[in-house]
């Protein structure tokens, strides 16, 4: 898979690439593709290092806000293109 996928954020709107998150796990968690969770907007940092770390939402609490958007800002970039 492959493309941008945006964070919600804000600011200016900035992307990850696709192929960093897992489909799988966005329709395990959310119930939703990261198709439709783009369309809707992304997912917050947060919700961007539990789908990469595969974290269930039982288990979210256990993740900094300030990292998982310092981890985010880090392998982010704006649209390309």
């Amino acid at each position: 898979m492959s493309g941008e996928f945006p964070i919600l954020q804000s600011g200016p709107t900035m992307f990850i690439d696709l192929s960093l998150l897992s489909d799988q796990w966005a329709q395990k968690v959310h119930g939703q593709s990261l198709a439709r969770l783009a369309e809707r907007g992304g997912l917050s940092p947060v919700e961007v290092v539990m789908n990469i770390k595969r974290i269930m939402y039982g288990d979210a609490g256990r993740i900094d806000k300030a990292k998982a958007k310092a981890y985010v800002d880090s392998i982010s970039h704006a649209k390309r293109g």
